[in-house]
């Protein structure tokens, strides 16, 4: 993963299987990962479940006034077990 500017990032060779019943990309401020954190839109700008990725390449943009500079992790996040996928 790399920053591309304030609020936007590559993620290259991406690769997460669809399994998760509610999971997001997932990012935050706190110290580690957890609850405590907001949805990232996914490639195409939405906030729907994640589906499956395979090896892939693209950008996505952080919610409207957060910064890259302000997160301290990012993650796949399943809500409702409130795990990071792998």
């Amino acid at each position: 993963m790399f920053a591309v500017d304030a609020d936007t990032l590559l993620l290259q060779n991406f690769v997460y299987d669809g399994n998760g019943k509610d999971t997001f990309f997932w990012a935050g401020s706190s110290n580690r990962p957890g609850s405590k954190g907001f949805i990232v839109p996914d490639k195409s700008g939405r906030t729907n479940v994640l589906d499956r990725y395979l090896n892939e390449e693209f950008t996505i943009k952080l919610p409207s006034q957060k910064k890259i500079t302000d997160l301290k992790w990012f993650s796949v996040y399943d809500l409702t077990s409130q795990v990071i996928c792998p």
